[in-house]
């Protein structure tokens, strides 16, 4: 590295740590972008149902002339406001004259101003379809946050997973690397010392099937670590167009060590925070409110109808500026009701079911996260006396193989002697790297089921 300038073909991306992982994916990732799509579909569902108390303007104009005479000139114009419900503020103007306009129509020269309302007194005081979509329209915005959050939360923490599949592989790269160039500096030594005979030659036959037993472990291992990587290239996008790092050659920024303890202190503040709740509890809540306030609405649809309007008519006849008058009025009043409400009623027993059965799908949830995560909790408390154990395991080997290459060093040992230790030893960091990977695991597996999406270490 000090000898060879660095070639121009390497990019900044070959360190890469988890923390810069999981950024490019939250800027460049296809799905990430995609779950960014559908919240801002609960956004544009939301102002789409506001819509529904936008004022309304309305107008028509019909006028017939024929064989040099005025059969009609109507002209109705109207500004409606709604109001909570079914209630309506309407204001307008209606001009009709001609030879043939129906007497009961017909208005002076100048028009006929109006003001008035309309409301429904039945079905539709207190509770309507545009209310009821503004309402749902609310918690869709809380529904699709919450799928964008789900999508997030599944792809992180699948990515993780992937990220120290690939650190441990490494750590497992170096391990049999270290032991099989131990192995094969032993085995030439040994060679060179039975060629001018201090050792027997089938010390050297010995060393050799060590040697060579973990040169063929080593590229198992080679071809893990290659499977590995590339799982985690599918995730590391760099850009919208770019899949993954080109580079050939990729290192992670820190080892599985450290990330272990980092995970430890993450894990330490999970004891204390009961705060998050999982994007999929979140989603069905949302759903749940969504479910109630349509089985609220469908209730409301088996009332009969009763609507009413109500018209202050002001007299032009002496011009434009006369008032309105109570003596003045245009009102109406229309009700109806099917005869067996068949279908309002279904309607509403269908939208109870639909409400009740993602109440047990939401029970069932909560419980399954719950048990989950009482699971986890339960792991770790064995995994750490895993880890405990597994420490010493690796401090005692240490030491054994030590005092065994002395005694092989005052011919006191055997080679298989020392080979066993050697073997023990690696058998011993292997298992310590398993039980970090655990760990790590088992965190990340928290803070999915937290659903707080704080992958961070």
């Amino acid at each position: 590295m000090f000898l060879f300038p660095a070639s121009p073909l390497l990019k900044a991306q070959d360190t890469l740590s988890y923390n810069a992982f999981i950024k490019n994916i939250h800027n460049h990732h296809p799905l990430v972008l995609r779950a960014k799509n559908i919240r801002l579909s609960g956004d544009f569902v939301y102002q789409s149902a506001k819509g529904g108390f936008d004022p309304v303007l309305s107008g028509s104009y019909n006028e017939k002339y024929f064989d040099t005479k005025n059969y009609y000139s109507i002209l109705n114009a109207s500004i409606k406001q709604p109001l909570y419900t079914s209630q309506y503020v309407v204001a307008g103007y209606d001009y009709a004259q001609g030879a043939f306009v129906d007497p009961e129509t017909q208005t002076t020269r100048n028009g006929m101003p109006f003001l008035g309302v309309e409301a429904a007194l039945l079905q539709g005081l207190t509770f309507d379809k545009r209310r009821a979509d503004l309402l749902k329209a609310k918690s869709y915005k809380n529904y699709y946050e919450a799928e964008q959050n789900v999508l997030l939360n599944e792809l992180l923490y699948n990515a993780s997973l992937h990220y120290f599949e690939w650190i441990f592989s490494i750590k497992e790269l170096n391990l049999y690397d270290h032991f099989t160039f131990l192995a094969e500096q032993r085995f030439k030594a040994i060679s060179a010392l039975s060629k001018i005979g201090e050792l027997a030659s089938v010390d050297s036959v010995e060393a050799a099937i060590l040697f060579h037993s973990r040169s063929l472990d080593m590229q198992s291992v080679k071809i893990n670590n290659q499977k590995t990587k590339t799982n985690l290239l599918t995730f590391n996008w760099v850009g919208t167009t770019q899949p993954s790092i080109s580079s050939v050659d990729l290192f992670p920024a820190d080892s599985l060590e450290i990330y272990y303890e980092k995970s430890r202190l993450l894990f330490n503040s999970f004891l204390n925070d009961t705060a998050s709740v999982n994007p999929y509890i979140r989603k069905y809540q949302s759903l749940q409110s969504i479910l109630d306030i349509e089985k609220r609405y469908r209730a409301e649809l088996i009332k009969p109808k009763l609507d009413v309007k109500y018209n202050f008519l002001a007299n032009t006849a002496s011009g434009f500026n006369s008032s309105f008058n109570t003596n003045n009025y245009r009102m109406g009043v229309t009700f109806s009701l099917p005869v067996f409400l068949r279908t309002s009623v279904n309607e509403y027993k269908i939208s109870k079911l639909n409400a009740q059965n993602n109440q047990f799908e939401l029970n069932n949830r909560t419980n399954e996260i719950q048990f989950k995560e009482k699971v986890i909790w339960q792991n770790m408390a064995v995994l750490n006396e895993q880890l405990f154990n597994s420490e010493k395991n690796v401090k005692y080997s240490k030491l054994l193989l030590q005092a065994e290459q002395k005694k092989f060093d005052h011919g006191e040992s055997s080679l298989f002697l020392l080979n066993t230790r050697e073997s023990k030893l690696l058998e011993a960091e292997l298992k310590l790297a398993e039980y970090r990977l655990k760990f790590i695991k088992n965190v990340l597996e928290l803070v999915y089921l937290r659903g707080g999406l704080n992958y961070n270490l």
